[in-house]
């Protein structure tokens, strides 16, 4: 009998402490969102993926009333507006959840197979890296779509390209960047076309990043460059510009990159590298 009491002790002190965290995440729920909205706004989406996740809190026994549905909705909305950023469409991860949530006329009753493909996006945002592999999953599974726009940024690659694409790939996911670089390098000793030419020399560049090798890095990003500028190879060197803080040396190539723009991803990308190279001392 001692024992039942102690569990039973035990299980109140844990419910009585879930019920205070929820209200206390409860509370600051609006706060996190409006973080969230400025992160957005300032082109920090990943930040902005982290305290959106704090935004998503529901009442204890995840029941909605109509008032509180403006903010889940409010959370929705933004996570939307970041996935179609990431060219990911979120019906498979939202739309039932806003379907149930603006059907109801009074207070409403989430059911878990609602919340599941939220939770789980949400539950893989701790890091870029988390993020990526999440996402590079779920797409191969259909479990979300990717949205390719009409007009393309990159270069017209032939098919030629992917077998070396395919097998550095396999080699960069496993971080043997050595072997990676190996296959590029094998790819460059072919004759191709302008863009595939600059396309290869662009993933060579990175690869050398990867490897820590800044040098060869810079040096391939600028024969991808005068090879043929596409969006997407001078946007690489500019970042890797303003990573390593060469504001004067980025300063010189954003006008070529502002040039380049030609969708709305491209135009945010641009947004976001350039308030980071403007925010160097």
């Amino acid at each position: 009998m001692k024992y039942v009491i102690i569990v039973a002790a035990i299980l109140a002190v844990i419910i009585i402490y879930t019920v205070i965290s929820s209200r206390k995440s409860l509370k600051n729920a609006p706060e996190k969102l409006i973080n969230a909205r400025k992160l957005q706004a300032n082109g920090d989406s990943n930040a902005a993926l982290k305290e959106l996740k704090e935004a998503f809190v529901l009442p204890f026994g995840d029941k909605v009333t109509l008032e509180y549905r403006t903010h889940v909705l409010g959370v929705l909305d933004l996570l939307t507006e970041i996935l179609n950023g990431m060219n990911v469409t979120s019906d498979k991860i939202t739309s039932k959840l806003y379907k149930r949530l603006n059907e109801a006329t009074g207070n409403i009753e989430i059911e878990e197979y609602l919340l599941k493909p939220i939770n789980e996006f949400f539950d893989n945002t701790e890091s870029d890296e988390k993020l990526a592999e999440f996402l590079k999953k779920a797409a191969m599974s259909g479990e979300i779509g990717v949205v390719y726009s009409e007009q393309d940024s990159g270069p017209n690659i032939s098919n030629r390209t992917n077998e070396f694409i395919n097998r550095g790939g396999k080699f960069l996911m496993k971080g043997e960047y050595q072997n990676a670089i190996d296959v590029y390098n094998e790819a460059l000793t072919q004759s191709w076309d302008q863009q595939d030419e600059a396309f290869l020399y662009d993933q060579l560049a990175s690869c050398h990043l990867m490897n820590k090798d800044l040098a060869t890095a810079e040096a391939n990003y600028q024969k991808s460059i005068s090879i043929e500028p596409y969006f997407t190879n001078v946007w690489n060197y500019c970042d890797f510009l303003v990573y390593n803080k060469r504001k004067a040396d980025a300063e010189t190539h954003l006008p070529q990159l502002a040039t380049l723009i030609k969708t709305k991803s491209d135009q945010k990308d641009y947004d976001s590298l350039f308030k980071k190279w403007y925010s160097l001392s």
